[in-house]
């Protein structure tokens, strides 16, 4: 069943991060600010999750692991972000490369932290 629950959360995911790409397209067909919106993005939203179901012991597992195993695993991409970096280097980019990484990891940990208090936050209240 966990299977299924993930296969499910994960066609949510993918089609999400699909969509997001086709928004933000470049002129190469590259999808580098599509990245770092979907890595950013679901930093905050799985550090939410992970704070606020830690303080909801009766939720099911399962939903965990839609939630972050299933959506948010498939949502965000790390492989994108190093290979798209390799391609800025490679033509030269190196100032854009750093600032690709060093801008994901940054903001993907701000966005993660502040995740994190507002699920505490909205968990302690409901």
């Amino acid at each position: 069943m966990n299977i299924i629950i993930i296969a499910v959360g994960g066609a949510i995911g993918t089609i999400s991060r699909f969509g997001l790409n086709q928004l933000f397209l470049d002129q190469n067909g590259g999808n580098t600010i599509s990245t770092f919106i979907a890595n950013s993005t679901g930093s905050f939203i799985l550090g939410f999750l992970i704070a606020y179901i830690s303080l909801k012991p009766e939720w099911p597992p399962e939903i965990k692991l839609f939630l972050s195993i299933g959506i948010l695993a498939s949502y965000t991409t790390f492989s994108t972000l190093t290979v798209s970096t390799i391609y800025m280097i490679e033509n030269g980019e190196i100032i854009k490369a750093l600032i690709n990484v060093s801008g994901s990891i940054l903001v993907g940990l701000i966005a993660a932290y502040l995740g994190i208090i507002l699920g505490r936050s909205v968990g302690n209240i409901s």
